[in-house]
């Protein structure tokens, strides 16, 4: 059974059209679904990726089609707040970044993606998938902002410099829903150390351990199930010692940082 071929000039359409609706900065994105599914099945069934004879000019025209559009779904996904199709669209460009790097003239999105799914990464706590991530990313992309503003969450992760994660700047919007969900995995992450490490908090020292107004924090410790008495929350206590109140805040951070590096090695 023929495959019916999509003609270059029918994907390069539908992909002006993704692009006049999907941006760095924003999206429509009831706009922008349809026209980018359409444009994937287009680019499937484009000559070059169904074993038509080719010269390299007309074949590096229509990869560079296919990396555009994969790059602005990944985009699209993190406008939609969707990591599934963030990193969807990124295993999808992703080798065309590794196998036709210095074919193709050079992406404007390439480092805004590559950031993009690194952060994502660390939201869901995949070190060891970021590393060889990032290891496949050349040096000059990975000195661009978007993906040095990966590699520093990360090393302030490894650090327990967590005041940095949950008061750093975005270098771009679309990142916005991601460091939000990082800052979610940090709170947490430093409740499971306090919860190792102490048997009661005061409102007013969990408050500045966790960033947070002493109201937020008492809604935070009902999420957590913490008992509340007399001004301080009592830690989940299954049977492990701990100081009666916060005594270090490095404490925390070195405990955290040794966790996150302990995982990282093994």
């Amino acid at each position: 059974m023929s495959m019916n071929l999509t003609s270059p000039e029918q994907a390069a359409a539908s992909l002006k059209q993704l692009q006049a609706v999907v941006g760095p900065t924003s999206a429509d994105i009831q706009k922008a679904q349809p026209i980018l599914a359409k444009l994937c099945r287009e680019v499937v069934a484009l000559p070059v990726f169904v074993g038509e004879a080719l010269d390299s000019e007309q074949a590096n025209a229509q990869v560079n089609i296919a990396r555009c559009a994969y790059e602005l779904g990944a985009i699209l996904g993190a406008h939609a707040k969707d990591a599934d199709a963030l990193e969807k669209f990124y295993v999808k460009v992703r080798p065309l970044y590794l196998d036709y790097r210095g074919q193709l003239p050079s992406s404007e999105n390439e480092s805004l993606v590559h950031g993009l799914f690194l952060t994502c990464l660390l939201c869901q706590n995949r070190i060891s998938e970021f590393h060889m991530a990032l290891e496949s990313i050349d040096a000059a992309t990975a000195a661009q902002p978007c993906v040095a503003f990966a590699v520093e969450l990360e090393q302030n992760l490894m650090e327990g410099l967590f005041h940095r994660i949950l008061k750093g700047k975005a270098p771009s919007p679309v990142f916005q829903f991601l460091v939000d969900n990082l800052s979610t995995t940090v709170t947490n992450a430093i409740a499971d150390c306090a919860e190792s490490a102490y048997t009661t908090l005061s409102f007013a020292a969990g408050a500045r351990l966790f960033k947070m107004s002493e109201q937020q924090f008492q809604n935070f410790a009902a999420e957590r199930q913490w008992a509340v008495s007399d001004g301080c929350v009592r830690m989940k206590d299954e049977g492990r010692g701990g100081v009666s109140e916060l005594d270090s805040i490095p404490f925390i951070r070195q405990s955290l940082a040794y966790a996150k590096e302990l995982e990282r090695i093994v």
